[in-house]
C-alpha cells in the first residue's frame, strides 16, 4: 500500500500511528496505557503490552479499508457494502480495546481475549488443512500444542483470580463475559461516533454482503416504481445517499476508534490530530 493510493482523511489516520518511516510509534511514558501496564501482574501486563500491535494493525487496515470505500463510490454500491462492513469491523476492535471509560484489569482482559480468539484461529486453520488430507506429525504436533498453549493461557488467567474462566478443550477459553458480537460492538462504535442510527446498520449491511434476498433489496432504486424485470438496481446510487450509508458512517467511526487510540497511548499525537480536520464529504470527493 503506497501512500498515494491513500485519501487525505486516511492518509491522517496513518500519519497517526506511524512515523514518517512508516514505523509503528510506541506508546509514550506519559501514556496512560503505560501506567496501566505497571498496575497489572506481570501475566496481564504481558498482554497489555502486545495491544500497540494489534491496534497498529488495525488502524493500517482502517486506512486501508476507508480508501478502498472511497474508490468505489456511489456507482459500485454492493462492494462499498462489503468494504464498509469490514472497515467498521476494525473500528469496532480497535474502539472495544482503547475504549477510556474502562479499567486496566478490564484491558486486560479484553487482551487476553484477543489473543485467544486469534490463536484459535490459527490453530483451527491448522486443523482445516489436515482436513485436507495433510497428516503429517508436523501439523499434528502443531493443532495439538496450539490447544495445550491455549488451554495453558486459561488456566493462568484463572489462576489470577479476577474472573471466571471456561476452558473446555477444542474451544476458545472464555475469560469473563467473553468478547460481545461483533454486531453489538459494530453498533455500539457507530452509536458514539456517528449518532443512533434507526436500525442496526451492520446487520443491513451484513444482510446484503451474505446475498440474501432481502438484503440485497437494499441495492434496489426506492424511486422506481416499475415493478419485475424492468425494475432499475441503484447502481447509479446518489453521492448523498452513499455517503450517509457507507462513507460518514466509517469516517466517523474510524477516526474516533483511532483518536481513542491516541488517547489511551499516544496521547502527544492528539493535539496534532485534531489540529488537521479532514471533511470525510471533501475526501470523499
Amino acid at each position: 500500500m503506497e501512500i498515494e493510493d491513500l485519501t487525505p482523511l486516511a492518509q491522517k489516520l496513518i500519519n497517526a500511528i506511524t512515523d514518517s518511516e512508516g514505523v509503528q510509534r510506541l506508546p509514550s511514558e506519559e501514556s496512560r496505557l503505560v501506567a496501566e501496564k505497571a498496575e497489572l501482574p506481570i501475566f496481564f501486563a504481558h498482554f497489555l503490552g502486545e495491544l500497540p500491535n494489534h491496534a497498529t494493525m488495525l488502524s493500517v487496515a482502517l486506512a486501508d479499508g476507508y480508501s478502498s470505500l472511497v474508490k468505489l463510490g456511489a456507482k459500485l454500491p454492493f462492494g462499498s457494502n462489503a468494504v464498509a462492513r469490514a472497515t467498521l469491523e476494525l473500528a469496532a476492535d480497535l474502539f472495544w480495546i482503547a475504549d477510556h471509560s474502562i479499567d486496566s484489569t478490564e484491558r486486560a482482559r479484553r487482551a487476553v481475549s484477543i489473543y485467544l480468539i486469534q490463536t484459535a484461529a490459527t490453530v483451527r486453520q491448522l486443523e482445516q488443512l489436515r482436513k485436507r488430507g495433510d497428516t503429517t506429525r508436523t501439523l499434528a504436533r502443531g493443532i495439538s500444542e496450539g490447544w495445550d498453549l491455549l488451554e495453558d493461557t486459561g488456566a493462568q488467567a484463572a489462576a489470577q483470580g479476577l474472573w471466571p474462566v471456561r476452558n473446555n478443550r477444542g474451544k476458545i477459553p472464555i475469560i469473563g463475559e467473553g468478547k460481545p458480537p461483533t454486531s453489538q460492538l459494530v453498533d455500539n462504535v457507530v452509536r458514539v461516533f456517528h449518532g443512533q442510527t434507526r436500525v442496526n446498520l451492520y446487520s443491513l449491511l451484513s444482510s446484503t454482503g451474505h446475498g440474501e434476498g432481502s438484503g440485497l433489496g437494499a441495492l434496489l432504486d426506492v424511486e422506481d416504481t416499475r415493478t419485475g424485470p424492468t425494475r432499475t438496481y441503484a447502481y447509479n446510487a446518489t453521492k448523498d445517499a452513499w455517503s450517509a450509508k457507507f462513507a460518514l458512517p466509517c469516517a466517523r467511526a474510524a477516526t474516533g476508534a483511532v483518536r481513542e487510540w491516541l488517547n489511551l497511548a499516544l496521547p502527544e499525537q492528539t493535539h496534532l490530530f485534531d489540529a488537521n480536520p479532514i471533511s470525510p464529504i471533501g475526501d470523499a470527493g
